[in-house]
């Protein structure tokens, strides 16, 4: 089973390199090294993709109830200037 790791590398001017990489799950634990089984990570990516499309469909749904009553409240008669 392989599994994704967050290497966090330190630098001498503090700042801080963040890499994930595929490892074997038999692979030694380092220091500052988190693992996620790749099965964990899927589990995320999916989860956050169904939020999104959920989130989507609402802010689509609410754009549409704003354009249509937008729509409804400045019907006026056509004038004949634009049908010449």
């Amino acid at each position: 089973m392989h599994m994704l790791v967050l290497q966090k590398t330190k630098f001498s001017d503090q700042s801080v390199k963040k890499q994930i990489v595929l490892a074997p799950s038999s692979s030694k634990q380092q220091a500052m090294t988190t693992y996620i089984f790749f099965d964990e990570a899927l589990r995320m990516l999916v989860n956050a993709f169904l939020a999104s499309v959920v989130l989507l469909i609402a802010a689509s749904g609410i754009g549409l109830a704003v354009i249509e009553t937008i729509e409804k409240t400045s019907e006026r008669p056509a004038s004949p200037r634009q049908f010449r």
